[in-house]
């Protein structure tokens, strides 16, 4: 089931960001470029396709959720309880028990209609954070929707509301 509260709390994390201005260096069209000794250092900048992920686990906003270095690049990974390793976007399906169409949905970068027309900066940080808020709103609202049809021993057939009785 969608972990709406660790939803809440990445959305939460990226507008307080935003709105403090601590970090302005989000860029969905880049990977990690600074290099000590050769290799790549994650700095805030994107280090990570999904740029707004590599800004939460730079952050340490949730356990399990890392940066690790692997020969060329930066990989997003999460270890969750069982000691599962997810990378990519299989890390923020794991993280939020979500589809991976989702996580790609919501932290995607390859496409600037992804972020609403903003890649970089503060707007595409607000409009990652606002992307997840409207998915959650979504989420919760047709969870009750279908809830109360169920309660109400009625379900949806894709047309109209039917008795289930």
């Amino acid at each position: 089931m969608t972990d709406y509260k660790k939803l809440v709390k990445a959305a939460n994390y990226l507008l307080q960001d935003a709105e403090e201005g601590k970090t302005c260096k989000m860029d969905m069209d880049q990977w990690a470029t600074i290099k000590v000794d050769g290799k790549p250092v994650p700095d805030n900048a994107c280090a990570t396709s999904a740029c707004a992920m590599g800004k939460l686990a730079l952050a340490k906003l949730f356990k399990g959720l890392t940066l690790e270095y692997d020969t060329e690049w930066w990989e997003l990974v999460y270890k969750d309880k069982d000691g599962s390793r997810n990378e990519g976007f299989y890390a923020p399906a794991a993280l939020f028990d979500i589809d991976v169409q989702e996580a790609e949905a919501l932290f995607g970068g390859s496409d600037a209609s992804v972020a609403g027309g903003y890649r970089k900066g503060l707007k595409a940080q607000i409009k990652v954070a606002n992307r997840i808020i409207a998915f959650v709103d979504a989420k919760v609202a047709l969870e009750e929707v279908q809830n109360i049809l169920k309660k109400n021993k009625l379900f949806f057939d894709g047309s109209c509301i039917i008795s289930a009785e």
